[in-house]
Formats: C-alpha cells, sequence, structure tokens
C-alpha cells in the first residue's frame, strides 16, 4: 500500500513537472531539452583545473533548476537574458540561501547573469567565508 502510495505520488510529481515545463518559454525548453550533462560532467567539461568545487556547480545548478527551471544549464546560459524581467538579486539570494553566504550589492552589479558568472561569484563568496571560520 506504501508502495503503491509512493509510486500515485512519483506520478503525480512527473505530470505536475510535465505540465510546468509547458509554461516555460522555447529558450528554457531547449536548455532543458539538450543532450543532459550531470553535475559531475558539469565540473568536470568547464571548471576542472580551476578553483571552483563540484559542491558549487551542483548548488547553483539546483537553485536554477528549483527557482527558473533550468535544469541542464552551461556556463553561457543567461538568466538574465532568458528572463528578462528577472531582478538578478533574487537569484543571487536564492544561491546565497543555498550555501548561507551573502552577495553584496556592488559584486551583483559586476555580475552579468551569465551561470558562470553565478558559479564563480558562488565559489569567491564560499572561499572568502571559508578564510573567515
Amino acid at each position: 500500500m506504501l508502495f503503491r502510495s509512493f509510486m500515485m505520488g512519483s506520478r503525480l510529481r512527473q505530470l505536475c513537472q510535465r505540465f510546468s515545463t509547458l509554461l516555460d518559454s522555447p529558450e528554457v525548453r531547449a536548455i532543458n531539452n539538450r543532450p543532459l550533462l550531470t553535475d559531475a560532467d558539469f565540473h568536470r567539461e568547464y571548471f576542472s583545473g580551476t578553483e571552483v568545487t563540484l559542491g558549487t556547480c551542483v548548488g547553483v545548478r539546483k537553485v536554477l533548476c528549483q527557482q527558473l527551471h533550468l535544469c541542464n544549464t552551461r556556463p553561457a546560459d543567461n538568466v538574465a537574458s532568458l528572463f528578462p524581467d528577472l531582478d538578478i538579486c533574487e537569484v543571487c539570494y536564492e544561491i546565497g540561501e543555498e550555501f548561507d553566504v551573502s552577495f553584496s550589492q556592488s559584486r551583483i552589479g559586476i555580475l552579468n547573469g551569465s551561470v558562470d558568472s553565478l558559479i564563480r561569484e558562488t565559489q569567491r563568496l564560499r572561499d572568502e567565508r571559508q578564510l573567515k571560520i
């Protein structure tokens, strides 16, 4: 009985996800429909040999997926371009909540809205916080 309940919940979640993706813009659907790049592959392909950790990539991509339905991002994807009415401060706030860091207004002002800039700034803030501890 519990398994059946779980399966029904799982099916309902899948149906809700499919419905919500119908409301996404064609650009967001295109991003989510490209060949899947796991977080580990994303990190290895774009940030291997840099100061950016896998954990930072995972967390930023998770926030973008939960908040904006961007679930298969690449560094060049630009949330500011995809969502012209989006306040980048809101995205930074959500990422900050995920990592327990705060983006300053001056630093937010220099971000270009790309996934790359969000990941790199998040890593910088995480490193800065770690040095204080």
